[in-house]
């Protein structure tokens, strides 16, 4: 019988430290404009002061697109379809030099994806109900270069139900 209590207070402090620590991403989350992890707004931070750069100057593409106010209900399926993107840092090409050194000389960054947006996607046009034109786009060389990447890269038609697709 001591065995079985020991273990429930056990699963309890592991779940109350869980619940503690969602707590805590969530508040997080809370504080700031971004729907980027911590890990990965730390990682920026560092490599943004490596290279005395604002880090508004390397922003996530999570960070300059959103879900039109018109298309909300595509929101999940855009956050599945486009979270490895999110979460790319995207450099200007006359940073990319000192950017990618930053990231070789720092320890404990984690995984960090970058790209080039000095590099054109090839040309594509999006379909009518192509996921990219659910989407709203910073202004700027950034989220142009973003836009033209999810139309060239991510093709995804959107439809209401199975039917639909064939």
């Amino acid at each position: 019988a001591q065995t079985v209590e020991y273990e429930a207070m056990a699963s309890l402090v592991n779940l109350r430290k869980r619940a503690e620590t969602l707590a805590e991403q969530i508040r997080s989350y809370q504080r700031r404009a971004s729907n980027i992890d911590d890990r990965s707004i730390a990682a920026r931070r560092a490599i943004a002061s490596a290279c005395s750069l604002s880090e508004e100057q390397l922003p996530f593409a999570g960070e300059l697109m959103d879900v039109a106010a018109d298309a909300s209900t595509w929101r999940l399926a855009a956050e599945k379809a486009l979270h490895s993107l999110a979460r790319t840092l995207l450099v200007p090409g006359d940073l990319l030099g000192q950017v990618t050194h930053a990231i070789d000389q720092l320890d404990g960054l984690g995984r960090v994806r970058w790209t080039d947006i000095s590099q054109q996607p090839k040309d594509a046009e999006a379909g009518p109900a192509d996921l990219v034109t659910k989407l709203d786009f910073a202004p700027g060389e950034a989220g142009a270069w973003l836009k033209a990447k999810i139309t060239a890269d991510y093709p995804l038609a959107c439809v209401e139900n199975d039917a639909a697709m064939h």
